[in-house]
């Protein structure tokens, strides 16, 4: 990615709705500012596909060097 998005939160959140593999989010809320920002963020628009398939690589990449392997789904095993 060439940037860093303006929030991390709001990332996180319109890249789990980007990804159609991604069934539900837990989102945790404990500030009228965080449901806020959530809300916020569901009706921004979804990354751009390159952007998500970047996403993916960082994520491949830093699973790698941590050591965690993932399944068939995608989803690390720790």
């Amino acid at each position: 990615m060439d940037h860093e998005p303006d929030s991390w939160t709001k990332f996180a959140i319109r890249f789990s709705l980007a990804d159609p593999r991604i069934a539900s989010t837990v989102v945790g809320i404990n500030t009228p500012e965080q449901l806020h920002t959530i809300l916020d963020a569901v009706e921004e628009p979804l990354p751009a596909p390159e952007v998500v398939a970047a996403a993916h690589r960082i994520c491949t990449e830093t699973r790698k060097q941590h050591g965690v392997q993932a399944n068939t789904a995608g989803v690390p095993v720790y």
